[in-house]
């Protein structure tokens, strides 16, 4: 059943809720149904306030359930409950309160898109390893710093994993004009560069990471991530910790599944869209998703790849 904050602290196996009194019944009961039979912990919203921050260790608790009305309160008050979670469930309640534990893939397409991905993964990796192996020597003559370049990511529900890139970019740089785009373009207030949704003439890019960037094959190490099951190789695009730091319920709706290495998103524009039209179609494609939607997506991403439309 339900506790309070101050009744009980919860365990490493706990699910906690953080949602209006009225939903509290309800999402235990699809918390049971979904196979969370451990305790599961509420903490009452009305007891937040601006020395709120720290009112539960931020290692406490396994899973996260927040209502999509009160996501502002969880980023205004202790963004850690977020940053620490290994899943996270946002759900909205507007018209009543949807299943925060349901799956956008029936579990018998969910095997078979997974099959996919690792037979698709293993064949495109082994074909794309020359290329890959090139565009290392290329950076290690080019540019000092490693060949191969590591970056936390969100992935399904929240979970944190260690994305792979061939290195773009001069190590040690400075994010700082990056991170206030990201946020700008989140907000919907950044400007088009060069009719794109992206830094113009980024100065931190190598010459040879802009050809690598524009042609797409800056990404192939991210196979290996699909392989690890980190990712799928079709689905929304993983994105920084910080920016979901700043999304809404909306938002969060992207993260329902595996982030892919191409999705619907890729192959309709890339950096011509806003971010309201990126969510957009992320949603859609979870809304929409079939195995022929998948490939559909793949057949259309060489030529995406080849017209280097939208991509910088």
């Amino acid at each position: 059943m339900f506790s309070s904050a101050d009744s009980h602290i919860p365990t490493r196996s706990t699910t906690l809720v953080v949602t209006r009194p009225s939903h509290q019944a309800f999402v235990l009961d699809r918390a049971l149904r979904a196979g969370r039979r451990d305790v599961v912990t509420s903490i009452p919203p009305a007891t937040w306030d601006g020395r709120s921050n720290g009112w539960l260790p931020a290692a406490a608790h396994k899973e996260l359930v927040v209502d999509g009305a009160l996501l502002p309160v969880v980023q205004e008050h202790n963004i850690e409950l977020l940053r620490h979670a290994e899943g996270v469930h946002v759900f909205d309640t507007e018209g009543g309160p949807t299943d925060p534990f349901a799956e956008p893939i029936a579990p018998p397409w969910a095997a078979a898109k997974r099959v996919i991905d690792i037979a698709g993964a293993a064949v495109l990796l082994l074909v794309t390893l020359p290329i890959i192996v090139a565009a290392m020597v290329a950076i290690r003559v080019s540019s000092p710093g490693p060949t191969l370049f590591r970056q936390e990511r969100v992935g399904k529900r929240g979970r944190r994993f260690t994305l792979l890139k061939v290195r773009t970019m001069v190590p040690d740089n400075d994010d700082s004009e990056h991170e206030r785009y990201v946020a700008a373009l989140i907000d919907g207030t950044a400007p088009r560069c060069n009719g794109m949704y992206k830094l113009d003439n980024d100065p931190r890019v190598t010459p040879i990471g802009r050809i690598l960037r524009r042609s797409s094959i800056d990404e192939l190490p991210q196979l290996w991530n699909v392989l690890r099951g980190d990712m799928s190789l079709v689905g929304p695009r993983p994105p920084l910790p910080r920016e979901t730091e700043r999304y809404d319920a909306t938002s969060w709706a992207r993260l329902l599944g595996r982030p892919g290495i191409t999705g619907l998103w890729q192959v309709s524009g890339r950096c011509e869209r806003t971010f309201g039209e990126q969510v957009a179609l992320d949603a859609a494609y979870w809304r929409q998703w079939s195995l022929w939607l998948d490939l559909c997506i793949l057949a259309r991403t060489p030529l995406a790849v080849l017209s280097a439309r939208g991509a910088a």
